[in-house]
């Protein structure tokens, strides 16, 4: 393995993530911008040392093919924005619905049985289906699941439920399916590499929509929390502002937050909805050709 390669490829990678990570918490700062800037550079570096390598860390030439790029766009983007969105789940049983922490694990276990179930009868659709046709099920299913974040309100369980699941059945199924449309739409003698890049979506993906979804919801929490009467602990996250009201017995600031947390996952879920629909209208085009 070209170790050079690597290194170049993983130190872009999280200097992109701080800095986005960066510009959530303190805005378009200087630190942020040395961290962002210097990042894309060092993955531009790496693509330009890709091509002139005989054995490169990662084969650009399968990029040229529309039907491969298509399957690797529908495998990250279903892994960033389930990643991206479960990050609230647990925030919310826990300080908006107030569960325990057990309690609001046995509430996210639906989640968990749908995402099973759909991997499990994957191999049985695409009998009957096209690969291209049940990964965009997959996508249509999460977009669901992720648009009905949009809906919740501060006593919304049920719905947060059947979110879960449409949510972790889409992905699951999109993960699948896509895995195998990859593998399917690279030539066979570059499979060992194709199957690495799907690795590789996967984990940059997760990482990714954690990093920017977590960000992008955060900006809106603090903006909401700007004329809180809470600490900057408090505008920062809801469990700090949750901790500050029980101290100081202020249901005010309690309630605001719990609306800040809810107003600013309608606006992060749709926007993650709208893109994932976006993806998965391009999915179906390319692959009804």
């Amino acid at each position: 393995m070209d170790l050079l390669s690597a290194v170049l490829l993983i130190a872009g990678i999280l200097a992109i993530i701080f800095g986005i990570k960066q510009m959530a918490q303190d805005g378009i700062s200087l630190i942020a911008l040395l961290s962002t800037l210097p990042g894309f550079g060092i993955i531009f570096i790496f693509i330009q040392r890709q091509k002139k390598l005989e054995l490169p860390l990662i084969d650009l030439k399968l990029f040229s093919n529309a039907r491969f790029n298509a399957a690797l766009g529908a495998l990250f983007i279903g892994i960033f924005s389930w990643s991206g969105m479960f990050l609230f789940v647990g925030q919310y049983l826990q300080s908006v619905l107030g569960l325990g922490s057990f309690e609001a694990g046995l509430w996210m276990l639906p989640g968990a049985l749908g995402s099973v179930v759909l991997c499990m009868l994957a191999p049985i659709a695409l009998k009957h289906f096209s690969r291209g046709v049940v990964i965009t099920a997959g996508l249509l299913l999460l977009t669901t699941g992720i648009a009905s974040l949009s809906l919740l309100t501060d006593n919304g369980l049920p719905l947060l439920v059947v979110a879960m699941v449409l949510m972790s059945a889409g992905c699951g199924l999109t993960v699948t399916v896509g895995i195998d449309l990859v593998l399917a739409s690279a030539p066979a003698q570059k499979a060992g590499a194709a199957a690495g890049l799907s690795e590789t979506s996967t984990g940059f993906g997760g990482a990714l929509g954690v990093a920017i979804l977590g960000s992008v919801w955060n900006t809106l929490y603090r903006h909401d929390m700007d004329n809180s009467t809470g600490s900057a602990v408090s505008r920062d996250t809801i469990g700090g502002a949750i901790a500050e009201a029980h101290r100081l017995n202020d249901t005010g600031l309690l309630a605001q937050a719990k609306q800040a947390f809810i107003h600013s996952l309608h606006i992060t879920s749709f926007l993650s909805a709208c893109i994932i629909f976006v993806v998965a209208v391009l999915v179906a085009i390319k692959f009804s050709r």
